[in-house]
């Protein structure tokens, strides 16, 4: 629905299939790195040779030739849509875990996808959120190999580290929530419903002023 309204699933039939179709496609490779992330272990260089063997994956060179038969600057058409946002989300993780895999990258053997990131990345609609601290959120959770450090370099997650402010801001109000939850349990039924509002309201406010803090 958010798509829609924003106009980024095309403007004919034959666009929309070819999106839901990228989108698919993208899907199979953010499996393929979030099986990496979590799953591959730093022993042995096991997670650096299995974040290097990403950079050729099967989907990758799909959608290369894919760019290679549309001859269009994205996905689908001269503008973007929604399957270029999720493409580009996980070649941007690919291009953060370059380090951790080596030195091997993906660019070299995809030069048409390279300069679809380029372009994107380029897009002056999209220069406020790449300067700001949403971009910098790490791209995996905690306890993740690879791309869950709190500094958003793609590193691995340090338990003791200085929480991310977005993070702090979750967690403070997770542990608030489960003390009233906790106590709610000791009051009757009605109560708890109301006790219940209470606290969806308290953190719809607390995260919307926390997003007016990091917009700043």
């Amino acid at each position: 629905v958010f798509f829609w309204q924003l106009g980024l699933m095309g403007s004919t039939d034959d666009e929309r299939i070819e999106i839901e179709q990228l989108l698919c496609e993208s899907m199979d490779l953010r499996d393929a790195i979030v099986k990496v992330a979590y799953g591959s272990k730093e022993e042995g260089g096991q997670l650096k040779a299995d974040l290097a063997k990403l950079m050729s994956h099967s989907s990758l060179r799909k959608i290369e030739k894919w760019f290679d038969l549309k001859n269009e600057a994205f996905t689908v058409s001269g503008k973007p849509t929604a399957s270029d946002f999720h493409l580009w989300e996980l070649l941007d993780q690919l291009t953060i875990a370059v380090p951790f895999a080596g030195g091997v990258g993906w660019r070299d053997d995809h030069p048409h996808l390279a300069q679809f990131y380029d372009t994107f990345r380029g897009l002056d609609e999209l220069k406020h959120y790449f300067g700001s601290k949403l971009y910098k959120l790490p791209v995996n959770n905690k306890m993740a190999h690879f791309g869950s450090a709190t500094d958003g370099s793609g590193a691995k997650h340090e338990y003791g580290a200085a929480p991310h402010p977005t993070f702090e801001h979750r967690s403070q109000l997770r542990v608030a929530a489960n003390r009233i939850v906790t106590s709610a349990r000791r009051v009757s039924p009605a109560m708890q419903q109301v006790i219940g509002v209470a606290i969806g309201v308290g953190i719809g406010l607390a995260l919307g002023l926390a997003k007016k803090r990091l917009a700043r």
